[in-house]
């Protein structure tokens, strides 16, 4: 598997903590995680899936010395258990803060988080969702394996509730 050499071989930089979200995530921790993912435009699942307490997931986010959030990247197994695409999780959430790109963070992390929702014994399979021309998060997609497919997401928004914004970059 692809994401188990860039694991191998690559780290976050010195300077920042991998953390990762469960029950125990105190809240100001996942306030730093959505003003990251905010500021990059990325949409974040809701706390009880990041948190792992709906479904199998594998929220991780790399934290600098400050406390901010600088990457992020995740999974969620989001299909209900009886569902034929049980074992199939959503990847992604990709973001790293203006100032720290360049420096693999949203590869070591996206490689992370891939092994850990493998390793939840509940996961074999992985989509994601990119815009077309989104050349950054399709080379970090090459990098860990995830190829095109001919299937297409089809998401309904609600204008009201999430006005004009998209729902990813």
């Amino acid at each position: 598997m692809a994401a188990e050499a860039v694991a191998a071989t690559r780290a976050l930089p010195g300077d920042l903590d991998l953390m990762r979200v469960d029950a125990t995530t105190p809240a100001e921790a996942l306030r730093a995680l959505d003003a990251l993912t905010r500021a990059c435009e990325v949409l974040s699942p809701l706390g009880a899936f990041l948190r792992g307490a709906e479904r199998p997931s594998a929220f991780l986010f790399a934290r600098d010395r400050t406390g901010a959030a600088v990457g992020a990247a995740g999974a969620v197994a989001a299909a209900h258990p009886d569902h034929p695409r049980a074992r199939r999780a959503w990847w992604g959430m990709l973001a790293t803060t203006p100032d720290r790109r360049g420096e693999g963070i949203a590869q070591v992390l996206g490689a992370l988080s891939l092994l850990a929702i493998r390793d939840t014994r509940r996961v074999d399979e992985v989509f994601t969702g990119i815009r077309e021309g989104n050349t950054a998060s399709e080379a970090i997609c090459t990098r860990l394996g995830l190829a095109p497919t001919d299937e297409r997401d089809l998401i309904a928004v609600d204008l009201q509730v999430l006005g004009a914004g998209r729902i990813t970059k």
